[in-house]
């Protein structure tokens, strides 16, 4: 059951999932994790994305979102700035991505994950994907997805998409994709 006040979200499936992790959350942390969990959930909320959309934009998935805001994982840095730049590129009002990582950074304490030793190679690869025109590639000049904005119609957002020169997914029509970062 995957539902709100299901079992996958009882406090002591939460538990178990922390304990699970190759170096388990303490009880120390919990507190870190919340307000960061609180954090990045009222920014993903005020961009209006939902975990998936967040997770496609920062080059992540949407369980490691959901992780988050679970407070069943830890988050290194370099996760967060992703966050942090998928926000600001999607709503840029709520603010710049140095100050959203920032404001991540603060919530997350000494709960923030220390940086993997393979941070470079995974890096690289990323820059690698974009080079040749992978999608979610952290570079600049990546493609942008853009959704439907709350109370915006089809057809309006069809307009606002093609007047940009976005391409709509030729499947479902709900989601445009633009190959540079301009909004």
């Amino acid at each position: 059951m995957n539902m709100r006040g299901g079992l996958l979200t009882t406090p002591a499936y939460i538990e178990r999932q922390r304990q699970r992790l190759r170096r388990p959350i303490r009880q120390a942390e919990v507190l870190y994790l919340e307000q960061l969990a609180a954090e990045l959930r009222a920014l993903r909320k005020a961009a209006r994305l939902s975990r998936s959309q967040l997770g496609a934009l920062a080059d992540t998935s949407a369980s490691t979102v959901r992780d988050i805001e679970r407070t069943t994982a830890r988050t290194r840095r370099t996760t967060l700035e992703r966050l942090s730049r998928a926000l600001a590129d999607t709503q840029p009002q709520i603010g710049p991505p140095k100050k959203l990582l920032a404001r991540l950074a603060a919530a997350a304490g000494p709960a923030l994950a220390p940086e993997s030793d393979y941070a470079i190679r995974v890096e690289s690869r990323r820059q690698r994907w974009a080079r040749k025109g992978r999608f979610g590639s952290t570079a600049k000049g990546r493609p942008r997805f853009e959704w439907p904005r709350a109370g915006e119609s089809p057809r309006e957002f069809k307009a606002r998409a093609v007047g940009r020169g976005w391409t709509l997914c030729p499947h479902c029509g709900t989601v445009a994709v633009a190959t540079t970062n301009a909004p």
